[in-house]
């Protein structure tokens, strides 16, 4: 007797819970409703190809293997789509960001609606020569720049670089603006 596999019950079950477990992998360019019409897609491909089988765990076995192998095709999908996030800035300079893993919706709109200063700011930190961002870092990491204390952060160096009044915190404007 040829058994005749069902979508509803144990695939689904068994399709939902992997999504759930697995949904990290693939958030960046899949939702949930998407991920489990892939599901059925791949049922329905496991049906066609596999149309003599005789009980329903030798199906399940290979839904099984299907679906891990189509969902890690997702997964690469998804990690191709975090790579790198581009938007341009308000000022048109454009800014890339490696390794992104998340929806860059949201920051693509705060960057193309940031204020000169903060637009300033960020080019300055991925345009500039090694060498003063060195000195800059320098200056965040220890408070320090020469013998002379910085209780700004480095903004002084940022607003010399920039030029920015004396009093104003670059850095905290950047960082208030972001969050």
């Amino acid at each position: 007797m040829t058994y005749k596999p069902e979508f509803k019950g144990p695939v689904e079950g068994y399709s939902v819970n992997f999504i759930t477990k697995n949904l990290w992998r693939v958030e960046a360019g899949f939702q949930i409703d998407d991920l489990k019409q892939e599901a059925y897609v791949v049922f329905l491909r496991c049906v066609r190809l596999y149309p003599h089988l005789e009980t329903p765990q030798h199906f399940m076995a290979l839904f099984k293997t299907a679906w891990t192998n189509h969902f890690n095709d997702l997964a690469r999908i998804d990690g191709k789509l975090r790579q790198c996030v581009s938007t341009t800035l308000a000022d048109g300079s454009v800014l890339e960001l490696a390794g992104v893993d998340f929806n860059d919706g949201e920051l693509a709109v705060k960057l193309r609606q940031a204020p000169p200063e903060v637009v300033a700011v960020l080019n300055l930190f991925l345009s500039a020569p090694t060498e003063i961002l060195e000195l800059l870092l320098g200056s965040f990491r220890s408070g320090t720049i020469g013998n002379r204390n910085h209780r700004d952060g480095g903004s002084s160096q940022i607003n010399k670089a920039l030029g920015f009044p004396e009093g104003y915190n670059s850095i905290e404007e950047v960082r208030r603006y972001l969050s």
